[in-house]
C-alpha cells in the first residue's frame, strides 16, 4: 500500500551495520542536532506532537474507562456492549501500539525503529481496524436481526464471543501479507545512505491488488452493508413508534431501541469519515502517477493529518457511548466507578 516516494517512507541517516566506524567517527559523521532530523520546522512538528498526544491521552483514558465500567457492572454486560467492548479493545491497541510510532515516523527523517517494530506496528493497526469494522458489522447484524426479524432466536453472549473471535481471526488472515512484504532497507538520497521501512511487493500489480482487496473487504462492503441494515432498522423502528402511541410501555421500549440504534449509526458514520481520507491517499499512492514534488508535499503534510484523523476515531467512540447511553455516561463520570473490577 505504499508505492509513493521512497523519500516519504522516511529518509534516515542511520549508518549501515556493516560500516566499521569508531565511536568518534560515528559521532562526527552521523550525529546531528534535533532540528536537522525533523521533517518539518519546529511549529509544525510541535503541532503534530500536541495533536497526536492529545488524541493518545484521551483515547487511552476513554477506552480503558469504558472497558472497566462494562466489566465492573453486570447490568452493562449486554450483547451490544460486549461488541462495543471489543471495539474499545481494538482502539486501545491502536492507541498504544501504533500512535506513538506513527507520530515519530511522521516527524523524524528516517525510520527510527527496528524492522520488527515496523512490521508489528503496521500489523496491529491493520488487524485492529479490520477487526473493528467487522465487529461493527456484527453488531449491525445483531440489531437488524433483533428489530427487523424479532421472531428469530436472539443472539446469546456465547454467540457474540464467537463472532468477536472470528472477526479477529479473519482480520489477522487478511493482513497476513504485510508480515512478509514489510522490509527495512537502505536507500541513497541526495548522496546520503538512508534507512527506510516499507512494503516491498514483487510488482506494482500485487500492491494494487492488495490495496483494492483491503478497501473492498475492510471498508467499502462493511460500510455499505451496515448502511443497508441500519436503514432497515430505522424504517422498522419509525413504523413501530407510529403504532405505539397508545401503549406507553411499548413506546418506552421503542424509544430505548431507537436511542441505541442512533448511537450505533453515529459510530459507523464517524468510522467511515475518519478513515476515508487515509484510504484516498493510499489509492493515490498506488494508482496515481503524481509529479514527485506534488507527491512529496502531499504526503509530507497531508498524510500525517489523515492518519491523525483516523486515530481520532479511537477517541470519539467513548464520547459517543457516553452521549447516547445514560448508564455508561453516569459510570464514566463517577471517579469511584472507574476502578479495576475485582476478579
Amino acid at each position: 500500500m505504499d508505492t509513493m516516494l521512497d523519500y516519504f517512507w522516511n529518509v534516515s541517516t542511520t549508518p549501515e551495520p556493516s560500516e566499521n566506524l569508531s565511536e568518534g567517527g560515528m559521532a562526527a559523521n552521523y550525529t546531528r542536532d534535533l532540528t536537522s532530523q525533523l521533517k518539518h520546522d519546529i511549529p509544525i512538528t510541535g503541532l503534530f506532537i500536541v495533536s497526536y498526544g492529545l488524541v493518545f491521552l484521551f483515547s487511552l483514558g476513554g477506552n480503558v474507562g469504558l472497558c472497566i465500567v462494562v466489566l465492573k457492572y453486570p447490568r452493562l454486560r449486554t450483547v451490544t456492549n460486549y461488541f462495543l467492548l471489543n471495539l474499545a479493545v481494538g482502539d486501545i491497541m491502536v492507541t498504544v501500539c501504533c500512535m506513538p510510532f506513527t507520530l515519530v515516523d511522521n516527524i523524524l527523517i528516517g525510520y527510527a525503529f527496528a524492522e520488527a517494530i515496523c512490521r508489528l506496528s503496521r500489523m496491529i493497526e491493520g488487524v485492529s481496524v479490520a477487526a473493528s469494522v467487522l465487529g461493527l458489522s456484527a453488531v449491525a447484524f445483531y440489531r437488524y436481526r433483533a428489530i427487523v426479524h424479532p421472531q428469530k432466536p436472539k443472539m446469546t453472549r456465547k454467540r457474540a464471543y464467537q463472532l468477536i473471535v472470528v472477526s479477529w481471526l479473519v482480520s489477522l488472515f487478511i493482513m497476513l501479507p504485510l508480515a512478509f512484504v514489510l522490509k527495512g532497507r537502505y536507500l541513497e538520497d541526495q548522496g546520503i545512505k538512508v534507512y527506510i521501512c516499507k512494503e516491498e511487493w514483487p510488482t506494482i500489480e500485487y500492491d494494487q491488488a492488495f490495496t483494492t482487496t483491503l478497501f473492498v473487504f475492510v471498508y467499502f462492503l462493511p460500510v455499505m452493508s451496515m448502511a443497508v441494515m441500519y436503514g432497515e432498522v430505522s424504517r422498522k423502528l419509525w413504523g413501530r413508534q407510529q403504532m405505539s402511541r397508545s401503549s406507553q410501555r411499548y413506546s418506552d421500549r421503542a424509544r430505548k431501541r431507537a436511542q441505541v440504534t442512533k448511537m450505533l449509526i453515529m459510530i459507523v458514520v464517524l468510522f467511515a469519515l475518519s478513515w476515508l481520507p487515509l484510504w484516498v491517499l493510499q489509492f493515490l499512492g498506488v494508482f496515481a502517477q503524481l509529479p514527485e514534488t506534488i507527491a512529496r508535499d502531499l504526503f509530507m503534510y497531508v498524510w500525517p493529518v489523515a492518519h491523525w484523523l483516523g486515530y481520532c476515531n479511537c477517541l470519539v467512540n467513548p464520547i459517543v457511548y457516553g452521549y447516547f447511553n445514560r448508564d455508561i455516561r453516569r459510570q464514566l463520570q463517577s471517579p469511584a466507578s472507574v476502578t479495576m473490577p475485582t476478579m
